[in-house]
């Protein structure tokens, strides 16, 4: 694993864009920590490839908050949302981790697939969120620019986000 980019947002950034990724590596990787300014426990992130905002992404979830689980499978998204970190409503000083890889990124044959994890706390000792997705990116386009955003909201100021690339 590489690390190709490395962004500390700065007071509240609404996204954060990986421009000109390198066409070298087999799948990239991408992980976000912090907080979002949504007024929820949870801040969904989504990823927006090649500047396409169109409903062209999918993903099937499995989200366990509490003692609830649930399974949830989506169409038609305008991004790839690979999961949540925490919300404004979330007690203060909490945050969450999301990691998502995206395979094949340069490939030019099949649509783009990716896998996440992550997790997100909101307050003590039942508050947290674990979610692991899976998803596509209905193109067959190489990914050469990612913006990486809140669905709702944006990054509180520290959030961090880390773009490596994979051998």
């Amino acid at each position: 694993m590489t690390l190709i980019q490395e962004i500390v947002t700065a007071n509240t950034q609404a996204s954060v864009i990986f421009l000109a990724v390198p066409q070298i590596y087999r799948d990239l990787t991408i992980v976000v920590r912090g907080r979002g300014t949504l007024a929820a426990n949870t801040s969904d992130i989504l990823l927006q490839f090649n500047q396409d905002s169109t409903a062209t992404y999918f993903r099937q979830v499995l989200d366990a908050s509490g003692t609830q689980v649930l399974a949830t499978a989506t169409a038609t998204n305008n991004g790839c949302d690979i999961g949540g970190i925490s919300g404004a409503s979330a007690t203060a000083n909490y945050s969450g981790v999301v990691r998502a890889t995206i395979f094949n990124y340069r490939d030019t044959v099949f649509f783009k697939t990716y896998i996440s994890q992550g997790g997100a706390n909101f307050s003590s000792p039942a508050g947290q969120d674990a979610q692991i997705a899976s998803g596509m990116w209905a193109s067959t386009a190489a990914i050469d620019h990612i913006v990486v955003k809140p669905g709702s909201g944006s990054f509180v100021d520290g959030s961090v986000v880390s773009l490596y690339g994979l051998d």
